[in-house]
């Protein structure tokens, strides 16, 4: 998986179960893994980071793969919903991990 000039081993949520539960209880992320949540329809994607025990960086791509946003350093066992769209994809990583990934870059899988 690519997004801008960085490649991760993304990990995908492929089912609603899946997405639901994220990152929640998974041990933290390596500077080059993420998790990918595509969603079956563009719409506004909301994350939440309760249950995740490091921060992480989260970026929303439309449905053509362009990054529409970016929250870095999300923290740990925040609840707080952090949402943007019309997206389709969410990509989280580990904290740090999409510095110099700018609004526009793309998401390829």
């Amino acid at each position: 998986m690519r997004i801008g000039e960085r490649v991760f081993c993304a990990r995908v949520a492929e089912t609603e179960a899946e997405r639901m539960t994220g990152l929640r209880g998974a041990a933290p992320l390596g500077p080059d893994e993420a998790l990918l949540l595509p969603f079956p329809v563009e719409d506004e994607l909301c994350i939440v980071n309760d249950g995740v025990s490091f921060p992480i960086d989260v970026a929303w791509a439309d449905a053509t793969g362009a990054v529409i946003a970016i929250e870095r350093a999300f923290p740990a066992n925040d609840g707080t919903p952090r949402c943007h769209g019309p997206a389709r994809d969410v990509l989280e990583t580990a904290a740090g991990a999409l510095d110099g990934v700018e609004i526009g870059a793309r998401l390829a899988r």
